[in-house]
């Protein structure tokens, strides 16, 4: 049972649309819940969903209340985003 709640990178990708080496970079990164087994990754789904959707709704959070500028350098009426997304994944 436990096996199918781990992903491979390919069983990863193709549940979050992020491509294998996106989420081999975030894994690394320390923004996804992800085990190293030797050179391979495996990814805990229902942490990988959890994680997903609370960056998403931070991501929301941040741009309905406008921690967006607009700058001159950013372009004509393109926004430049000033603030960094931190994530933090409780454990259980």
């Amino acid at each position: 049972m436990l096996a199918k709640e781990l992903l491979t990178p390919a069983e990863a990708s193709q549940l979050t649309g992020f491509s294998i080496v996106k989420l081999r970079e975030m894994a690394t990164d320390g923004d996804l819940p992800a085990i190293k087994d030797g050179d391979k990754w495996l990814f805990p789904r229902t942490q990988l969903i959890l994680s997903l959707s609370e960056r998403a709704i931070k991501e929301q959070y941040h741009r309905k209340f406008n921690h967006v500028e607009k700058v001159p350098h950013g372009g004509p009426g393109r926004p430049k985003v000033r603030h960094k997304l931190t994530v933090t994944v409780p454990t259980a």
